[in-house]
């Protein structure tokens, strides 16, 4: 199966010329055993009928100039997406009706997206109010219930950040370092002068850059609104802006960094940024006022992506932090694609050696945002795989049976889905009278986290062996970990990375220590 990302679209003006199987042996390695053409294509996994005129007028020009080998069997040594932007063997037609059908009309290339939508700051809108003088017509009730003769004036900061594979929204929130929660920017304004405007654009202008940020307008209550008291909206100075331009590069986040980046998902679903709360006086706004979260291209609403993590050495999270992480192999649990996990599954790999179980020095975290499109669940119901690899591995690691519900190594569903999930579980394992428990002691079962794992711990059940019988046999715990997988590199987004300290974390991982710290 070919990629959508390196097939050829529609008016493309290289279709007319189709590239034979010669322009590109050097993607190959070339053995003695010749093959057919149709033979060939098989071998590469493209089942489509080739135009054998056209292939005969380009082998007639190739033995014309004297380049004309003979065709060999090819055994790929190239990944294949990379080269099959070289065949041209899909009409349009063909290719367009393919990819609607498994892609359900996502392409997997980077969505170039010019008329984009965000209706919540509209002029129209009944929420926003743009009028200075309705702005501050209810100061003076402001100033007689604060005797500190000031009010606070909040901001909510958006940016509609366009490099990931779809836009999507980000917001500005400061962490407080009193208590380490995120609230939303804030300064305190004198009652005794109302040039609330001009001291918040000049204050922006000072953070995030001269003449970035355009005013929308002061968030107040309204018919459409969500009744959410705690809200208080009218009672409040919420100034809305956009940030209209934003660096791209991924930064270190550090613990004394003052400003944060909050994206849909950690706002409105998780409520905090990594370890980092975020304020009640931020989400009430949004649950008031879902539209908030919503992004349109025209009139279509825009997938939000989700935020997930990716954890190893500092060296190695700074180098995925900017190429994103590699491709997993073959045998990992639902093919050679991409893997992320939750924040506290990825602490397993961002301070210890999965090898040797030792802490890092210091430990590394990169923060993604994904775009699961049509995901596929794997249950504990699920049926198991019955692969020829899946056979292979279970063989190769019998303990991997208990979780062959969780694995599809002939990637099917890649076919209809452009995700696969599963969450955490706890699986017994049936262990054998009489077997040591120091041959079930498996934590380090893949090499590789970011193609999969299995097992993060298992845990030995009290009792003794005195009071086994055979149908009584002692069971085991096996905790499978969550995962994500995503079947396209351009469907993850690095945001941030981070340095965690690992001096006062446990000397051994544990799921259910929370108490991580950044740099």
């Amino acid at each position: 199966m070919l990629p959508s990302s390196h097939r050829r679209k529609k008016n493309d003006p290289e279709d007319s010329k189709v590239t034979t199987f010669g322009d590109i042996e050097r993607y190959y390695k070339k053995t003695n055993k010749p093959i057919d053409v149709t033979d060939a294509r098989d071998k590469s996994k493209i089942k489509k009928k080739y135009d054998k005129r056209i292939l005969a007028e380009n082998s007639d020009d190739s033995d014309g100039d004297g380049d004309g080998d003979d065709l060999h069997e090819l055994v790929p040594s190239y990944i294949e997406s990379t080269i099959s932007d070289k065949l041209s063997i899909y009409h349009a037609d063909e290719e367009e009706e393919y990819e609607n059908k498994l892609y359900n009309g996502l392409s997997i290339k980077k969505h170039k997206m010019t008329n984009i939508r965000y209706p919540f700051s509209d002029k129209s809108s009944e929420h926003l109010v743009h009028n200075v003088d309705e702005i501050y017509e209810n100061l003076e009730d402001l100033e007689d219930s604060n005797d500190s003769g000031e009010f606070l004036v909040e901001y909510l900061v958006y940016h509609i950040n366009k490099k990931a594979y779809k836009p999507f929204l980000e917001f500005l929130l400061y962490k407080s370092s009193d208590d380490d929660t995120l609230y939303f920017p804030n300064f305190s304004q004198s009652t005794s002068e109302y040039d609330v405007l001009e001291n918040a654009s000049l204050l922006l202008d000072n953070l995030l850059g001269d003449g970035l940020c355009d005013f929308k307008g002061r968030i107040v209550q309204s018919h459409v609104m969500n009744r959410i008291n705690s809200a208080r909206l009218n009672d409040r100075i919420i100034l809305l802006y956009e940030l209209k331009e934003k660096t791209e590069s991924v930064t270190r986040q550090k613990s004394s960094d003052d400003l944060w980046w909050g994206t849909v998902s950690e706002i409105f679903n998780y409520r905090k940024i990594i370890f980092y709360n975020i304020s009640e006086t931020v989400t009430d706004v949004f649950l008031a006022y879902p539209q908030a979260i919503k992004l349109y291209h025209k009139e279509t609403l825009i997938e939000t992506p989700m935020v997930i993590f990716n954890g190893s050495n500092s060296d190695t999270s700074k180098y995925n932090a900017v190429f994103s992480i590699k491709k997993s192999n073959n045998e990992s649990r639902y093919g050679p694609f991409y893997y992320f996990t939750d924040l506290y599954n990825a602490m397993r790999y961002a301070c210890y050696d999965i090898e040797t179980g030792e802490k890092y020095k210091n430990g590394g975290l990169v923060r993604f945002v994904i775009y699961p499109g049509k995901m596929k669940m794997f249950l504990k119901k699920s049926k198991p795989d019955t692969s020829e690899m899946a056979k292979y591995i279970c063989r190769k690691h019998i303990n991997k049976k208990s979780t062959i519900q969780f694995r599809d190594n002939d990637c099917k569903w890649t076919e209809q889905y452009n995700s696969a999930y599963n969450g955490t579980y706890e699986i017994p394992i049936k262990k054998s009278k009489g077997s040591k428990d120091s041959e079930y002691h498996d934590d380090n079962d893949d090499v590789d986290h970011d193609e999969e794992d299995d097992t993060t711990k298992i845990i030995y059940s009290s009792g003794s062996e005195d009071y086994e019988t055979e149908k009584e046999k002692r069971k085991d715990t096996h905790f499978l970990s969550m995962r994500i997988c995503i079947s396209e590199y351009n469907f993850q987004t690095p945001l941030s990375y981070y340095y965690i300290d690992t001096k006062d974390i446990p000397n051994n991982y544990e799921y259910e220590f929370k108490n991580y710290k950044i740099i």
